[in-house]
């Protein structure tokens, strides 16, 4: 089996022991506070730094990997895991404080290599991280279109681009939250923070899932992923955010759209783009918005629609009234 050294400390002297390298919780949380014990911090710090790590080891067991073989493209895989999850970039660099701690702490007891050496924070600009571009209606209806040749991909792209879920919540959620409200499927979505909310799942959505949940999971039980992976390093295990992003992307390009604007992500602003577009006659349009994003600020909902208004309004001319009056035509 294989291990990995963890720290523990008895009458102030630092004992290294070789622990399995798929951590308990009651071991990785000895491991965390042998590391706290060492830190001179506020008094707040410790909980912060203990909650950022035990995220990021739940997230490298939860994906396969092992503590004993991480290198900094795992730290780097992680961080884009965080961004995908919409964690604001604040809070994503104060996890990555916590770790490259962590870090510094294990080279200098020469408990682990230190693969967070400079592993730079991330952007702080309060939109950078809602700043992609949607999709049009006929961009989004071909890429669906592209997707028909693979029951899943085109399952989840039709939960992103007709829902509004983000890369997580399409991880995240399992078979058993699909339910039957009188005659309308809807999914028990498991959002940032924790957060649920329900949103509904239109016919020809519920189609796809349908589809590929009678040809491809037959049998398959209700606290099992929705979404599974094919790959043959890991047939049937859950789908991790860098896949589903992955089949985004190549959906994307297979329609010739191919820039760092159009992601995964898009597809969350395409959905609620198309709430707030004139063609919707809901006279609560950005309230409707924001339920189905599961936003609890009015503010970051506009961010995501801001470019579907911007094209209504260029439509509707307004300027043209301008002109008739100045020039009376």
């Amino acid at each position: 089996m294989k291990t990995t050294a963890i720290a523990t400390q008895s009458n102030d002297y630092l004992i290294i022991h070789s622990v399995p390298a798929t951590l308990s919780i009651d071991v990785l949380d000895n491991a965390i506070n042998v590391f706290l014990s060492f830190q001179q911090v506020n008094h707040n710090t410790p909980a912060t730094y203990k909650r950022a790590l035990r995220q990021f080891f739940g997230w490298v067991n939860e994906t396969g990997r092992t503590i004993a073989d991480l290198t900094r493209a795992d730290l780097l895989t992680y961080i884009q895991d965080m961004r995908e999850r919409e964690m604001s970039p604040n809070t994503i660099n104060s996890y990555l404080t916590a770790i490259r701690r962590f870090y510094s702490f294990c080279e200098l007891h020469n408990i682990a290599q230190n693969i967070a050496k400079g592993i730079k924070s991330v952007p702080t600009s309060n939109t950078e991280e809602h700043e992609k571009s949607d999709f049009t209606p006929t961009q989004a209806a071909n890429i669906l279109t592209a997707a028909e040749g693979n029951r899943r991909d085109r399952a989840i792209m039709m939960l992103m681009m007709i829902c509004g879920l983000r890369t997580i919540e399409v991880v995240r959620a399992n078979i058993g939250d699909i339910e039957l409200m009188g005659d309308t499927y809807v999914l028990n979505v498991h959002g940032k923070r924790d957060k649920k909310r329900l949103v509904t799942i239109p016919s020809e959505t519920w189609s796809a899932i349908n589809d590929y949940l009678l040809n491809e999971r037959r049998g398959a039980k209700n606290n099992e992923p929705l979404f599974t992976s094919a790959a043959h390093q890991c047939t049937g295990g859950r789908l991790t955010t860098r896949s589903v992003s992955r089949i985004a992307k190549d959906n994307i390009r297979a329609v010739g759209i191919n820039d760092s604007k159009h992601t995964a992500h898009s597809c969350r602003h395409t959905a609620l783009g198309c709430i707030v577009s004139e063609q919707n006659p809901d006279t609560n349009k950005m309230q409707t918005a924001q339920t189905l994003a599961g936003h609890s600020d009015p503010a970051t909902t506009y961010i995501y629609v801001k470019q579907q208004m911007q094209r209504d309004f260029l439509r509707s001319v307004p300027n043209q009234i301008v002109e008739h009056i100045i020039l009376g035509v």
